[in-house]
């Protein structure tokens, strides 16, 4: 855990010293992009034999990181689109190819994480009237394609045509259930002192706790520091900028920490990136803050 946060802290030191202007950011961020969902195809293909739901997904190697590199190219793709007028097909066009192969992967998180960005920052960046009307299409759509789009949605969170919760989340709220009974019956040590014999729970915040008790507090204080500077940064501004991107692409790990045990700061091959260009906007905010003096 503490060489997590280590790699992070690295990244953001890289991002902070590195000198980029904004074209080079830009290549940068779409080789990313490209590259990640072009390793999302690859591995569904490789791993399954087809582009389809048909495929087994348990048969691919590091599924959740290659999902959350997906959706991180997806989010990245979709900022480019909501802030800059220049090459907007393409990036619409890398985001829907985000989407679609983030569903067919079937990773739940990352998938539900890249919608979860992508609707919070449309609220965002365009006036209340627009998403109303955006919204009112998308409803009318819906209805005229509801079983098209049920079948879809189905196949993507659950793979077949029942919802269970337990199914939904694979187990893991059990898992939670238990790991918070345990943290409350042992907060001063958690598993410090003898093992929780729980299988691996799937959140952030929760497994800390039970690993450590009380002493995950160094954990949580790093986590929700993130946490309230990405929301302090995301109503500090009436719409969103180009070069403020790195503070809001870390929505799609932090987010899918609330599901998977190693998110938002590892694994490091998912987060390099992430924290590299949020040690970047840090770098962008001081020279601005001295330049306001």
């Amino acid at each position: 855990d503490v060489r997590q946060v280590v790699i992070v802290f690295l990244c953001m030191i890289v991002g902070y010293t590195i000198s980029m202007h904004a074209q080079q950011l830009t290549r940068m961020s779409s080789f990313y992009t490209i590259g990640s969902i072009l390793l999302g195809l690859y591995a569904i293909v490789f791993y399954t034999g087809s582009f389809s739901f048909e495929g087994d997904r348990t048969l691919i190697t590091g599924k959740n990181q290659i999902g959350g590199m997906v959706a991180v190219g997806g989010a990245i793709a979709t900022y480019f689109y909501l802030t800059t007028e220049n090459k907007k097909g393409m990036n619409l066009a890398l985001a829907l190819l985000a989407f679609f192969v983030s569903a067919i992967l079937r990773d739940r998180s990352a998938f539900v994480a890249f919608l979860f960005f992508a609707i919070v920052l449309s609220f965002k960046q365009f006036p209340f009237y627009k998403v109303f009307l955006v919204l009112i299409a998308m409803l009318l759509f819906y209805l005229f394609f509801k079983s098209m789009i049920d079948n879809f949605f189905i196949n993507s969170l659950i793979g077949r045509g029942d919802i269970d919760i337990e199914d939904l989340s694979t187990g893991r709220s059990a898992r939670n259930e238990m790991g918070i009974q345990y943290f409350l019956s042992h907060f001063w040590e958690g598993e410090l002192q003898y093992s929780a014999n729980i299988p691996w729970i799937h959140n952030y915040l929760l497994l800390r706790l039970v690993r450590y008790g009380v002493w995950s507090v160094f954990f949580i204080l790093i986590y929700l520091l993130f946490v309230v500077k990405i929301i302090k940064e995301y109503f500090k501004y009436k719409e969103l900028h180009f070069d403020k991107m790195g503070f809001f692409i870390p929505i799609v790990p932090f987010f899918i920490s609330l599901l998977e045990p190693s998110f938002p700061f590892g694994p490091g091959t998912v987060q390099v990136f992430v924290y590299v260009l949020f040690g970047h906007v840090l770098q962008q905010d001081h020279y601005q803050l001295q330049d306001d003096q």
